[in-house]
């Protein structure tokens, strides 16, 4: 591992524990059994601590590296996840910002309607790495944001508090369930997929997503709201 990964490790260790601070006692004990779970045929993350199924997406359940990306199911924590949504754009970031294409796009057809998206199977996707934060997205593109997954890891065998409890994390979108990425590429890379949206024909992009395609507030709308209800 290089001295420039190992300092940023240490800088975002720094900040997840300070994103923690606002967690609940009581949260952070849960989320430690959570973490310290193995991965099996019944993963914590899927259920609630009633028993009831929590709703997931039609995105790739599971990593196709999973020992290089682990716990797939869990949400990323939140506060971390709205992080990365104010910071990505940033040029001196550790976010990595890339897209996702359908290939036929790449042909000369146009733009896809969004039903050819909701027709779309594993496979069709071309992932476009190293998109610059000054680039523009053609609609129906679907814009990530990662991160290496060294850190994540970093954090899981420090102990870090890294996931979100499931009772914490938002509503699956309707295009999260709709539409099938596929993420296995990035992945195979050794990115871990923080959130994601979809760019409209509008030019207005969907509501940022985690990788299972629950909603993760706009952090920023967040504020405006709070500087909004200030001035009144």
């Amino acid at each position: 591992m290089s001295s420039n990964i190992k300092d940023k490790i240490v800088q975002l260790g720094s900040k997840l524990k300070h994103l923690r601070i606002l967690k609940q006692t009581d949260e952070h004990d849960t989320m430690s059994q959570i973490e310290t779970t193995s991965v099996g045929d019944s993963h914590p993350a899927s259920h609630a601590e009633d028993d009831q199924a929590i709703a997931t997406s039609t995105l790739t359940p599971i990593s196709p590296m999973e020992s290089t990306n682990p716990h797939p199911y869990l949400s990323i924590s939140t506060a971390f996840l709205q992080d990365a949504i104010k910071e990505y754009l940033n040029p001196e970031s550790w976010y990595e910002r890339s897209i996702l294409r359908l290939k036929f796009t790449d042909k000369g057809e146009g733009y896809p309607s969004f039903f050819a998206l909701l027709k779309t199977v594993h496979g069709e996707w071309r992932w476009i790495p190293h998109v610059a934060t000054d680039a523009s997205i053609s609609p129906r593109d679907v814009e990530l944001v990662s991160m290496k997954d060294d850190m994540i890891r970093t954090w899981i065998d420090r102990k870090e508090h890294v996931f979100e409890h499931p009772r914490n994390v938002g509503q699956v979108s309707p295009i999260g369930t709709a539409i099938k990425l596929d993420l296995s590429v990035p992945e195979h890379s050794r990115w871990r997929i923080l959130v994601w949206r979809l760019h409209v024909n509008s030019g207005k992009p969907s509501s940022w997503m985690d990788r299972r395609g629950r909603v993760v507030a706009d952090p920023r709308a967040d504020l405006h709201q709070r500087v909004t209800e200030t001035k009144d």
